[in-house]
């Protein structure tokens, strides 16, 4: 006879699985052109497991999105709290860990999180604001380490450190974005570096 706990544990393993193949679909083709017949069939569920789980495929839209956020957040957030770097290689380690990521899928699909944004912010205003929400989650992780290095006098105290790091993201999700048409990192890698030696352009300004 199962317990509680080992229905619970299976439920939340079918859960994960539907999010994680169809987060795998939505980055490969768009949110749009992924049905829930996609889902079922990539997954090897039935439908009616699926409805189990999702009351419909907007709100496996919203664990999608969510999903992908926490696996990108948690990383950037690993990295941004090894006191084993300085602020400075903590930032840099970041910015070079998105970079991997891109490269790694040889620039084919680009970056899930800004794909969702160019697809849905005009067609849904629920995914916008919850995709808005997480680039500003972005913003404040590299706005932080900014911050600590001003604190520390390894940064021109004038900078905009939360200007600066809204810039950051622009470049960044630019570069992907360059990147993933061109099939080609070296988009990516130019501004990633012009990133890098702007930061230390303004670690020797003062003022």
């Amino acid at each position: 006879m199962q317990t509680e706990t080992s229905v619970e544990t299976k439920s939340q393993k079918t859960r994960k699985r539907i999010i994680g193949h169809a987060t795998q679909l939505v980055h490969r083709q768009g949110l749009e052109n992924t049905t829930i017949d996609d889902i079922v069939k990539s997954a090897g569920i039935t439908k009616g497991s699926f409805y189990f789980h999702f009351a419909s495929k907007e709100e496996l839209g919203y664990a999608v999105i969510d999903s992908a956020a926490a696996y990108v957040l948690s990383g950037l957030r690993h990295v941004s709290e090894d006191t084993a770097l300085s602020p400075e290689g903590r930032l840099e380690a970041m910015l070079r860990m998105l970079q991997s990521a891109v490269e790694d899928n040889n620039c084919g699909n680009g970056c899930i999180l800004g794909n969702l944004a160019l697809e849905m912010s005009d067609l849904h205003e629920g995914y916008r604001r919850r995709l808005a929400e997480i680039f500003d989650g972005w913003v404040l992780l590299f706005q932080g380490l900014l911050e600590e290095m001003q604190r520390e006098g390894e940064m021109a105290s004038g900078l905009d450190a939360a200007d600066y790091a809204r810039h950051a993201v622009v470049v960044l999700e630019g570069g992907i974005m360059l990147s993933k048409v061109k099939k080609d990192p070296a988009p990516l890698r130019a501004e990633m570096e012009r990133l890098l030696n702007e930061i230390e352009a303004y670690r020797k300004k003062e003022g």
